[in-house]
């Protein structure tokens, strides 16, 4: 279920291929009346339409904000992981698989599960991988805008993101095979972001959203450097 698969062995090295990361943020558009949030286990959100280019209004319905294509934001600087001072920040996470298709992963003192859904020989007990890829780009955009308007002192309200990907899940197995095809084919976003912003707070806001440090990792592509697998 990798994103991208190199052969055992240590000091190899692949580059993924970016696809679909730059699809992030288009065809924002504005959200039904009731729709609900990033919830729901669905593998693709249902499709919104809209009039894109909307901006929140003080009073007016939440509107999503479309990025400018080609901005370069300065995200504010602190102890933040992404940005550590000096040296780099090593991430470690730990899965086992604890039965069937269920997987318990740790991180320090953070628990929580995997699996595949019934459908695809799993037991449903958790997102599946991908599920969980999205959910990390997700997180990190809610929390980039966060923490870009706590620094800026702007009144947010409130951020909601949804994520979804195209790839036919009965592929996945097949995929993994195939370094050239070990990727999600196709990645499309909204994000929505309540406040009470004048004009150009609400610009930047609209370059912020898609500048999160994990949608970045994934657009510029990732290295695996030495994957050790032992067996036996």
């Amino acid at each position: 279920m990798a994103a991208g698969r190199c052969a055992p062995g240590a000091g190899r090295r692949c580059r993924g291929r970016r696809r679909g990361a730059r699809d992030l943020g288009r065809g924002c558009a504005r959200r039904p009346p009731g729709s609900s949030g990033a919830g729901g286990r669905g593998r693709a959100a249902p499709d919104r339409s809209g009039a894109p280019g909307s901006a929140h209004r003080p009073g007016g319905p939440r509107q999503a904000l479309i990025p400018r294509r080609g901005a370069s934001p300065t995200l504010p600087t602190g102890n933040r992981p992404d940005q550590p001072r000096g040296n780099a920040v090593t991430t470690r996470i730990t899965a086992d698989l604890t039965g069937g298709t269920c997987v318990r992963i740790t991180n320090g003192n953070h628990v929580w599960t995997a699996d595949e859904p019934t459908d695809a020989g799993g037991e449903d007990t958790g997102p599946n991988p991908y599920e969980l890829l999205l959910g990390a780009l997700a997180a990190c955009t809610c929390i980039t805008v966060a923490l870009y308007c706590r620094h800026k002192g702007w009144p947010l309200d409130n951020v909601s993101v949804e994520y979804t990907h195209d790839r036919a899940h009965a592929d996945d197995c097949e995929a993994c095979e195939d370094e050239a095809r070990g990727y999600l084919d196709r990645v499309r976003g909204r994000v929505f972001i309540d406040g009470n912003f004048d004009d150009e707070q609400r610009e930047r806001l609209q370059e912020i959203a898609v500048k999160c440090p994990v949608h970045k990792t994934l657009d510029r592509g990732i290295t695996f450097d030495g994957e050790e697998v032992h067996v036996g």
